[in-house]
């Protein structure tokens, strides 16, 4: 079976699941006995993310159409027109999608690694990596375990926190990881030099704790911040 031959029985799947879904359980208690069905759409909360769970018909292009963005398209028309590695890279996604959270873990992640600009082979061994490591710290996957010191790590921790939080935080502003729980002062934090190319050399900066914690600058609060009702 194709990748496209692939695409078109998951959304017939769902389309009939759905009409499936609507003529036989009506009853909320029956949902969890639905997801055992054909279609990956009813796992998780996926139903209720694409508005399933309101709507009250669906056609097979609306059904073609999630299909394609649970796999990381926008539209049907443009995975049916992506080249064969996109393809393979959309079976991926697919495949490894069981949740809104992963929906929106892949979209963060795509602009992250800057997935866009690479050709369509490099987009798919970037995604093979993804997946691989996504229940290991995600945000290292771009990176090889080769930690900077001195000026330039110091050089390229201010560029970094000048990017993150403009002139709000110093060196020697304390933060906490929402990872790990600790508090330190900025500049201890690590910067890690990620594996080259052409089109990104910047060094990441990370927790304190790396590699034993995956937090990152993005992960980072000041104290009277980190709150949790």
């Amino acid at each position: 079976m194709t990748e496209e031959e692939f695409f078109k029985f998951q959304a017939k799947n769902l389309l009939h699941d759905f009409q499936t879904f609507k003529a036989e359980f009506l009853d909320e208690s029956e949902v969890e006995q639905f997801t055992k069905r054909n279609s990956k759409l009813f796992s998780d909360d996926l139903f209720m993310y694409f508005d399933l769970d309101e709507a009250e018909t669906l056609s097979l292009m609306q059904s073609q159409h999630i299909t394609a963005q649970i796999a990381g398209f926008r539209k049907w028309n443009d995975l049916l027109k992506a080249d064969s590695n996109d393809k393979k890279l959309a079976k991926l996604v697919y495949e490894n999608t069981n949740s809104s959270d992963d929906v929106e873990q892949w979209k963060w992640y795509y602009g992250y690694a800057n997935l866009a600009i690479l050709d369509s082979a490099s987009r798919l061994l970037v995604a093979q990596n993804y997946f691989k490591n996504r229940r290991k710290p995600d945000i290292t996957t771009r990176f090889v375990p080769d930690i900077i010191e001195g000026p330039e790590a110091e050089r390229a921790l201010k560029r970094e926190m000048k990017n993150m939080f403009g002139n709000q935080l110093k060196l020697d502003s304390e933060v906490k990881c929402i990872h790990c729980g600790q508090t330190f002062l900025c500049r201890e934090m690590k910067m890690v030099r990620p594996v080259p190319n052409k089109f990104d050399n910047r060094p990441m900066a990370m927790c304190k704790n790396y590699p034993d914690c995956d937090g990152s600058i993005i992960d980072l609060l000041e104290p009277e911040e980190y709150v949790f009702e």
